[in-house]
C-alpha cells in the first residue's frame, strides 16, 4: 500500500469517526438559517468561502452536503466511499435518507454557536449547496424546519455558466467525453443525460427560482449578478453581509473552484445559445424586476470565457 493510499484511508477513517460523533450528538446541534443555493459554476464556492471567513459564521461539516435534495439521475459524491455513505445514511440511488437528526449532524453544536455569539454579538451557520436550487424536495424540506431562512443566489450569464459546467467535467473531472456542441445538440433534441450533464437545463433559472420565491417570498432572497461579483467582489460580499445582518468586516476574497479552459466556445454555438436563452432571460427579468442593465453582458458576444478572477485577491 502506498503512502498516498494510507493517507487516504486515514483521512476517511477520521471523517467517519467524526460523522459517528456528530450523529450521536445531533440533539445538541443547530440547524442552518442561511442557504447559498447556487447557481452551479456561478461563484457560489467563492461566496461560501467569504461567508465562512466571517467571524460570526460557524462552518458546517462540508460544503455541498447533498442531503436535502432528491434529484433524478443524480449521484452523490458520498456514494464513492462505502463507509461515509453508510454513516451519512444514503440510499443506493444517491438520494438522502432525510431526517432532521441526520441533517443536524452536519452543523455546529448549540454551545459552539452560543460561544461565538458571545464573542461577536451574533452567530450563524449555513448550508451551501448549489444543487438545492434545482430540487423541489429541498424547497419543501427547508420550509418544514426553517423559521426565518435567508437565501443567496448568484446567477451567471447562462451561456458562460453552461460552458463552464461542461468544461469542469471535460477538463478537470473527465466525466464528460462529448464535445460541447454535441452536448448542446443532445439536450436540445431531448436526449437527456444525468442531472449534472444537463448544462442548458441548469442555466434556465426562472422556473427554479420562481419555485423558491413562491415558497418563501422575494424579501428573503439576495440575488447576485455573478458578472458584477466577478468584477467587484468586495462590494458584493459587503452586500451579502448586510443582507444577513452581519457586521461588514474584511474577509478573504480568494476565489474557489476556478476552472481552466482548453478551447474557446465556437461563435456559432454562442449565437445559437443566445437565441435559446433570450426568452428565458426575459422571464427571469420579469420575475425579479431586473432591468436589462442588471444582467449586463448576458446578451453580448464575449470571447472571454472566464471571469477576471485576479480582482478577487484585492484587499477590501
Amino acid at each position: 500500500m502506498t503512502r498516498k493510499q494510507i493517507r487516504r484511508k486515514l483521512y476517511l477513517g477520521t471523517k467517519s469517526l467524526e460523522i459517528v460523533y456528530r450523529r450521536l450528538s445531533s440533539v445538541g446541534r443547530t440547524l442552518p438559517e442561511v442557504f447559498i443555493l447556487g447557481a452551479i459554476k456561478s461563484g457560489s464556492t467563492s461566496l461560501t468561502l467569504s461567508l465562512w471567513n466571517h467571524p460570526a459564521h460557524v462552518p458546517a461539516f462540508a460544503k455541498e452536503l447533498m442531503y436535502l435534495q432528491q434529484l433524478p439521475a443524480f449521484t452523490s459524491a458520498w456514494e464513492f466511499h462505502p463507509i461515509p455513505a453508510f454513516l451519512c445514511g444514503r440510499y443506493e440511488n444517491g438520494h438522502a435518507k432525510y431526517g432532521l437528526a441526520g441533517y443536524k449532524k452536519f452543523f455546529p453544536l448549540k454551545v459552539a454557536m452560543a460561544a461565538r455569539a458571545a464573542r461577536h454579538g451574533r452567530a450563524i451557520t449555513s448550508d451551501c449547496d448549489p444543487n438545492n436550487l434545482y430540487c423541489p424536495v429541498a424547497t419543501q424540506r427547508i420550509k418544514e424546519f426553517a423559521d426565518d431562512p435567508r437565501f443567496i443566489v448568484s446567477l451567471r450569464n447562462p451561456i458562460d455558466r453552461a460552458y463552464s459546467d461542461f468544461n469542469m467535467g471535460f477538463t478537470r473531472d473527465r466525466t464528460e467525453r462529448r464535445s460541447f456542441e454535441q452536448c448542446v445538440e443532445d439536450e436540445l433534441a431531448g436526449r437527456y443525460e444525468s442531472f449534472h450533464k444537463r448544462y442548458l437545463y441548469q442555466s434556465v433559472y426562472e422556473p427554479h427560482l420562481r419555485r423558491w420565491i413562491d415558497a418563501f417570498g422575494r424579501e428573503r432572497f439576495l440575488i447576485i449578478n455573478a458578472e458584477q461579483y466577478f468584477s467587484s467582489p468586495a462590494k458584493v460580499v459587503s452586500d451579502m453581509f448586510k443582507f444577513l445582518g452581519l457586521a461588514d468586516v474584511p474577509v478573504s476574497l480568494s476565489p474557489g473552484n476556478v476552472g481552466k479552459y482548453s478551447t474557446p466556445m465556437k461563435a456559432e454555438t454562442r449565437q445559437r445559445l443566445k437565441e435559446y436563452f433570450n426568452p428565458h432571460n426575459e422571464a427571469l427579468r420579469n420575475l425579479l424586476g431586473w432591468a436589462h442593465d442588471l444582467d449586463a453582458g448576458w446578451n453580448e458576444s464575449r470571447p472571454d470565457l472566464k471571469p477576471t478572477w485576479s480582482v478577487l485577491q484585492q484587499a477590501r
